[in-house]
């Protein structure tokens, strides 16, 4: 384990700002399971309405304490849209979800037209907080200091964080052109860590169970027009 930590953060140091990460994670293991319910769902792409400090995040060295946009490649509220389609996709809520640009005020000749085209549902909402975070170590930024990272932390163990955000969610019913469910969701952690995955890790784990919590409330209100 100390081997694979210590060669991971030398990786990380050597590759430094030109390897962008992609919003992405694993659709394996603890994913939220709910009931299918038959439906074709739109996500639509989602608003970014973040604060500028999580566009621009912080770095020391080549390694990132609060990831920003430039540590993940282009247009991060697309991707973190698409990889919300993803995730509900494989919840097996929907038969079908699809990524597209609607817009969040859908009057009824809109709501016909995606109708028409079999979709049921349509979710809008907005982006507020995608970020991880981890604490500085002392001699980040090269393959010895990558060692110094692993030493330092197994001694005293550091800060990781992470925080993701969906606000004015609406899951609109385009049949019944009604609000099925909305709100917003939220998940956050801190935590100690004595071997690093890095903050943009942190990110992406937030990420994954803000999509778990998602997922299971819009089981719930499925359920609940079903009268189940």
């Amino acid at each position: 384990m100390v081997r694979n930590s210590i060669l991971m953060l030398a990786m990380l140091s050597l590759v430094g700002c030109a390897s962008l990460a992609p919003v992405k994670y694993s659709l394996g293991g603890d994913l939220y399971k709910g009931s299918s319910s038959g439906k074709v769902l739109l996500v639509s792409v989602l608003k970014d309405t973040r604060p500028e400090a999580e566009h621009t995040g912080q770095k020391s060295g080549n390694m990132p304490l609060y990831t920003g946009d430039g540590d993940f490649k282009p247009d991060v509220a697309l991707q973190i849209s698409q990889q919300l389609a993803d995730h509900l996709k494989s919840s097996g809520l929907f038969n079908t979800v699809i990524l597209q640009r609607v817009n969040d005020d859908l009057d009824t000749e809109a709501m016909q037209k995606l109708s028409d085209q079999g979709i049921d549902y349509v979710l809008v909402g907005n982006i507020n907080h995608f970020f991880g975070y981890q604490s500085a170590v002392n001699g980040a930024g090269s393959f010895f200091g990558a060692l110094g990272v692993t030493i330092e932390a197994m001694a005293n163990p550091k800060t990781a964080q992470a925080r993701s955000e969906y606000t004015d969610l609406k899951m609109i019913d385009l049949k019944q052109h009604k609000i099925l469910w909305q709100g917003d969701v939220e998940y956050s952690f801190e935590k100690k860590v004595t071997f690093y995955d890095g903050a943009i890790a942190y990110s992406l784990q937030g990420l994954k169970e803000v999509n778990n919590k998602l997922a299971r409330q819009l089981d719930e209100a499925l359920k609940s027009e079903a009268g189940q």
